[in-house]
This record gives C-alpha cells, sequence and structure tokens, in this order.
C-alpha cells in the first residue's frame, strides 16, 4: 500500500502544482505602447448595489475586493461592477464571493482593472479532493490505483498531447498514438500485469483505432470541417495557429471521448473470461469466446447509451435552439452540427462494439494458452 501511495503522490503532486501555477496568475506579452494585462484571484470583502446609469436598465455595484495572488497579493482594490439589465453578462457578487481579476498596466501603474469572472478553482479543487478521498474510501487499494491512473492520463494529455497538437501534427494519427500510450500504461496499473490486462488493452487499442478510421471515413463523406463552435474558429485565427488541421482535431476529440467507455467494455469482457476459464478450466477457446460475447453483448446496450446520451447532454442548448427556431426538418438533418453529433456518438459506439467480439477473441486464446502452459 505504501509504495501504491508513493507513487500516487509523485505522479499526483506535478499535476496539482501545474494547475496551481497555471490558475493563479496569467500574464499576456506586451510591447512599450500595449498595455501588460495581468489576472489574478481576489475576494470580495464589501459590495453594494448603485443607482442606475446613464444607459436604461443599466445598474452596477461598487465592490471591494482583497487581491489574493500575484505582484499585489493582500491590497485591497475598489471598482465598479456594471451589470445589464440582459442577465447572461453580468457577474452578481456578494461578500465573500471568490472573482478572477484582470488588471490593465502601463508603465508599471494599472490603468484599469476589471472583475472578469467568478472564482471557481478553490471549488475545484475540493471537489476534485473529494471524488479522490471517495475513491480511497469505497476501493481501497483498487481506489488509489484508480487515482493514479486518473492522473497519468491528465498528465499525458495535458502535457504531451495539447502541446504536440498545438505545434500542428497530425492530430488524428497523434491522437491514436497517445491513447495507446495511456491504455497501455494505465490499464496494468489498474488490472495488474496479467493475461486479463492485456488482453482488454489490446482490445480497447483495436477499437478505438477503428473508432478513428470510422470517424475519418465517415467524417469526410459528410464534409465536415470542424468550424462548429467560436473555440474553433478561434484557434484557426490565433497568431501561430493558422496551421492547425480543424478536421482533425474534431476526429481526434471523437476517440478521445469513447475511450473510457471502450476501456470499461475491454476489462468487463476480459475479467468474466478470466473468471469463467477459472471455474471451468476445460473450456475449449470457443466456449470462451461465446461467454464473452453473451457479457459483450449485454454491457454494448447500456454503454452505447452512455456514449450517446453524453453527447446529446453536451450539446442539448444547441438542439434546443434548433427546435424554438422551428428550423426546417431539412435544414436541421443536415446541418454540420447534427451531423457531428452522430458521426461523434455513431463512431465511439460502432469502436466499441467492435472492441467486444476483438477481446473476446483475444482473451479466449490468451486463457487457453495460460492453461495450456
Amino acid at each position: 500500500m505504501s509504495n501504491l501511495i508513493k507513487s500516487f503522490l509523485l505522479i499526483l503532486l506535478p499535476m496539482l502544482i501545474f494547475f496551481f501555477s497555471w490558475s493563479n496568475v496569467g500574464l499576456a506579452s506586451a510591447t512599450s505602447n500595449e498595455p501588460l494585462y495581468t489576472t489574478v484571484k481576489g475576494r470580495v470583502i464589501d459590495s453594494s448595489i448603485q443607482e442606475k446609469g446613464s444607459e436604461a436598465g443599466e445598474t452596477g455595484q461598487l465592490v471591494t475586493v482583497r487581491i489574493l495572488s500575484g505582484e499585489y497579493s493582500g491590497n485591497n482594490i475598489q471598482l465598479n461592477n456594471s451589470l445589464l439589465i440582459n442577465p447572461w453578462p453580468n457577474i452578481q457578487l456578494k461578500d465573500g464571493d471568490w472573482v478572477v481579476l484582470t488588471f490593465e498596466e502601463r508603465e508599471g501603474m494599472i490603468t484599469n482593472a476589471y472583475i472578469s469572472d467568478y472564482g471557481r478553482s478553490n471549488s475545484i479543487y475540493l471537489l476534485i479532493g473529494s471524488y479522490f478521498l471517495l475513491l480511497i474510501m469505497i476501493g481501497g487499494r483498487k481506489g488509489v490505483k484508480a487515482i493514479v491512473a486518473l492522473s497519468i492520463t491528465c498528465l499525458v494529455l495535458i502535457l504531451i498531447l495539447l502541446p504536440l497538437l498545438l505545434k500542428g501534427h497530425n492530430p488524428l494519427f497523434l491522437t491514436i498514438i497517445i491513447l495507446a500510450v495511456i491504455t497501455f500504461i494505465t490499464m496494468p496499473i489498474i488490472g495488474g500485469l496479467n493475461i486479463k490486462t492485456w488482453s482488454a488493452t489490446l482490445g480497447t487499442i483495436c477499437g478505438v483505432i477503428i473508432a478513428g478510421l470510422i470517424a475519418f471515413s465517415v467524417g469526410t463523406i459528410f464534409h465536415l470541417t470542424g468550424f462548429i463552435d467560436d473555440g474553433a474558429q478561434d484557434l484557426l485565427f490565433m497568431h501561430g495557429l493558422g496551421n492547425l488541421d480543424l478536421k482533425g482535431l474534431l476526429f481526434a476529440g471523437m476517440i478521445i471521448g469513447a475511450l473510457g467507455a471502450t476501456m470499461d467494455v475491454g476489462m468487463s469482457i476480459a475479467s468474466s473470461i478470466e473468471e469463467v476459464k477459472r471455474a471451468n478450466p476445460r473450456l475449449s477457446i470457443i466456449k470462451l469466446f461465446q461467454a464473452g460475447m453473451n457479457v459483450g453483448r449485454d454491457t454494448m446496450g447500456t454503454m452505447a447509451n452512455t456514449l450517446i446520451l453524453a453527447y446529446v447532454g453536451s450539446s442539448l442548448p444547441m438542439l434546443l435552439l434548433l427546435i424554438a427556431s422551428e428550423t426546417s426538418g431539412i435544414r436541421i438533418s443536415n446541418s454540420e452540427f447534427v451531423a457531428t453529433e452522430v458521426v461523434r456518438a455513431l463512431s465511439g459506439s460502432i469502436g466499441l462494439t467492435f472492441t467486444i467480439p476483438i477481446t473476446s477473441l483475444i482473451s479466449a486464446v490468451f486463457q487457453s494458452k495460460k492453461a495450456a502452459i
């Protein structure tokens, strides 16, 4: 247990340090003629509603914020927080709220300051810590293993995959390679170094590759461009990022979203076949394969629903907008947004479906070879 905890600390602490340092202070480069923008944390210690302004429907708050990070940490700053009639962009504050402040500096002096967002990082860290504690309380040793595997996955995605994607490498090919590496590393941590784990690992990788190929092939036929949200468009027009392959990024995101469910199915089938073989060592490869297929069929429906419901849930506002605006059925069924979500859900589901027979076959063969030895 102590070795697992040491491994957990060695892997998780660098990630937490990275997140804390990344979220506390952000600086934008500036020349002598341009302002320097600094982002810091703060907490509201006093707030009051002001009278209506000159613009119709506009009010404001006079807030006093204690700065909690950066060069001016420990100082208080008083500023106006505008509140418009439209509630969407408003940041309605009360005493004790955590906030994110943005300073505009010229020649070493703050020329403007405003509240850019609510402060959410502390709550995020608390939620993550609660989740990890719950995993350890319920899962014990396996819970610690799950945390270690999750930490490795996050580190590889954030510190390796994302920087390489920004450098313009082929998104689909790179993502498949990175996901295969993640699977090879994390699966043994969760399941141990045994035949069950290697069967699940190989089956998962095959399923992810198939999902990627399906997404690329069908997406190309559907003429998907990747321009389905503002983030993708902003990436293309940012300085130095004009060479990004947005279509490839779209397909890469699809297979990343499918990996978790595919790993779950692969491990479930491989574990079931191992238990069946242990209960009846004389079963043939065909019988073991059939047992794996039976388990896979039961899992297939729920996991396919998991993927589709997850994608629909993330796109719910846009789907409601299409219906509320009374968009014609022809436009909806032919829109790139709908086509993208269909390809996203079905490519993952198809990859997951192929994982079932592939994992069943690999596991049946491996378990039979093990018994023969």
